[in-house]
């Protein structure tokens, strides 16, 4: 398979591209699988967030990386059309804008548009759906009465994407070369993400008790 060869270091520079487009074929299979037999039960919903969890990392550090700092035109194109490449959303884009790549629409569809299946507040909405069918083991969650901390981090995610404008993610300020409104904005989500997975886990798969050591009971000689 191509993981075994990369893990026995087989692949070369020129091989290597061939190789990641079967590790591609190989991994839509898997989620195609996932996708159509596993049952939509609590193990099919962790899958989820884990899903969602990280194709909203991976979509905050990209944009993050690449359209943070302001580049000449020519660059700035380019970094359009590798974003728009690497979340597979450049045939959405042609269709919808049937315009040159300009980074307000490039922003809009893979940040803030909800009906992009890759977009970060795609992600965003999806996450809460899944963490919507958790159980709680805390009473006053069970009750109502307050939101679990996961629950307030996915709002505090979802909520500041959805009040942003487009004016302060791409405003540039005067002397500056970074887009701060976008980088902030990126960076806060991010930590989001990365804090929730961080309670998921602690609540619902780190089960550590308090170490106790039994008393060995002593025999005297006789």
């Amino acid at each position: 398979s191509p993981l075994s060869a990369m893990r026995r270091h087989e692949v070369t520079l020129a091989s290597l591209p061939g190789t990641l487009a079967q590790v591609v074929v190989a991994l839509a299979g898997l989620t195609g699988s996932t996708g159509e037999r596993l049952m939509r039960d609590q193990a099919w919903r962790f899958l989820e967030l884990g899903r969602r969890i990280e194709r909203g990392q991976l979509l905050a550090s990209l944009t993050r990386a690449t359209l943070v700092v302001r580049a000449d035109e020519a660059t700035e194109s380019l970094l359009l059309d590798a974003v728009l490449s690497t979340v597979e959303s450049m045939l959405t884009y042609r269709q919808r804008y049937r315009s040159y790549l300009e980074l307000r629409t490039v922003l809009e569809l893979v940040l803030l548009d909800p009906n992009n299946p890759r977009g970060l507040v795609h992600q965003l909405l999806r996450l809460q759906e899944a963490l919507d069918g958790l159980p709680d083991g805390d009473e006053a969650t069970r009750l109502g009465s307050e939101l679990s901390e996961r629950d307030r981090l996915a709002l505090e995610a979802l909520t500041q994407l959805r009040l942003v404008s487009l004016d302060r993610l791409v405003a540039i300020e005067p002397g500056s070369v970074l887009r701060e409104g976008l980088d902030q904005a990126l960076a806060r989500i991010t930590h989001l993400l990365a804090r929730m997975s961080d309670v998921i886990t602690e609540q619902y798969f780190v089960h550590l008790r308090e170490s106790r050591q039994l008393a060995q009971a002593q025999v005297s000689p006789r």
